[in-house]
């Protein structure tokens, strides 16, 4: 019993030795993003996100909470912030390319949808976004 799963462990560990690294794509800089911006135009923000700066940071306060305990960190490709995750989403929602807008904010596919499902979540169980209709006649 103990030869047979010794030959497993020694076939897997193998078999993972030959396979290639992944390519792992730099994660987005958002500071860096958000200044290259600011370097284009007073406007350059505004008409990439249709919306001001000062919005999209207000946005992630707050959504924030609902997001940030999902944040995934691996030391090697960096962060994925609130920033990140609402850039991915909005620029989507707006009619943009996944290939495009993940490939700009450095995460793979699964995790692009991944983020952007748990956005609109944030979203939507956000107090400070939601309606708040009369109560009275």
């Amino acid at each position: 019993m103990e030869e047979d799963l010794f030959i497993i462990l020694l076939s897997t560990e193998l078999t993972m030795s030959n396979r290639h690294d992944p390519y792992f794509r730099a994660r987005m800089r958002w500071a860096d993003h958000v200044s290259a911006l600011n370097n284009e135009g007073p406007d350059a923000f505004y008409l990439v996100y249709r919306m001001h700066y000062s919005s999209f940071i207000k946005l992630c306060s707050f959504i924030e909470n609902n997001v940030k305990k999902h944040i995934y960190c691996d030391p090697s490709v960096g962060v994925i912030t609130t920033e990140i995750a609402l850039h991915c989403c909005l620029r989507w929602l707006a009619g943009g390319s996944y290939h495009d807008i993940r490939l700009l904010a450095g995460i793979s596919r699964a995790t692009f949808y991944v983020y952007c499902h748990r956005l609109i979540r944030a979203i939507n169980k956000s107090s400070s976004l939601s309606y708040n209709l009369p109560t009275t006649p």
